[in-house]
């Protein structure tokens, strides 16, 4: 359910490292960083697939204490769920179609799938454009939608998924160019500050699918909170002993 590879720079690729650290025969540094070192110890820990890459296998081998992903899908439009293929994967998505103000509740349907203090990767799939990720209405706003523009009370009321998320936890915006320009930092930030961990989203189209299924297609855009950079995070964050 996660796939991680050389080159990426994300929270998980943090809480990666830091389970390596504790259940593989190594030591690397846990900064976030997909580099050569982490290659080099994935491919230690791996016996059956050495390909250096983090795929279903490798991570569940990884994640001995099991912790939670949560993926919401908007099914408003059919593609999408068909492009994740998120069952297939052994995932228990979300599914959400065509809600009038569905924004709150898909906020609760998280909440209530959500195990407290155990979730390490909230996901939502759906269409997008900067600043706005669309959760629950196809290819319109109609306050279903995550939008850099709306007021405090939009993130007030994402402060209540704050409880499930684990010290290292992180959320992924996996519509189109979601992150981009002022209006992608201005919605991350939000989100980050209010959930209290870091938000990520692709800069530019992402299509799903094959291959790239649960994968961000070209550069992210990563946020933590109250703007810390993604390496004092992961050394703030992914200390835990986990004995």
């Amino acid at each position: 359910m996660i796939i991680l590879r050389r080159g990426d720079r994300l929270p998980t690729v943090a809480v990666a490292q830091m389970l390596i650290n504790r259940y593989a025969d190594s030591y690397i540094r846990v900064d976030g960083i997909f580099g050569r070192e982490t290659q080099r110890a994935v491919r230690a820990f791996q016996t059956s697939d050495p390909s250096g890459q983090i795929r279903n296998t490798t991570w569940r081998a990884l994640n001995r204490p099991r912790y939670q992903i949560l993926d919401s899908v908007d099914a408003t439009d059919p593609d999408i769920l068909d492009h994740q293929d998120i069952s297939g994967q052994g995932g228990d998505p979300i599914v959400n179609y065509g809600m009038s103000s569905g924004a709150p509740q898909v906020v609760d349907r998280v909440l209530a799938q959500g195990q407290i203090g155990n979730v390490v990767l909230l996901r939502f799939h759906g269409h997008g454009s900067p600043g706005h990720m669309i959760v629950a209405s196809g290819v319109t706003d109609s306050g279903s939608a995550f939008v850099d523009r709306y007021g405090p009370g939009f993130y007030r009321y994402l402060e209540r998924l704050r409880p499930l998320f684990l010290p290292f936890g992180s959320v992924e915006l996996n519509g189109c160019r979601v992150g981009r320009g002022i209006r992608g930092r201005n919605l991350l930030q939000g989100m980050a500050n209010a959930l209290g961990v870091p938000v990520t989203a692709g800069i530019q189209s992402q299509y799903g699918g094959g291959n790239s299924t649960f994968r961000f297609e070209g550069p992210t855009r990563t946020i933590c909170p109250y703007g810390q950079s993604l390496r004092d995070w992961a050394r703030s964050n992914c200390r835990v002993t986990l004995l």
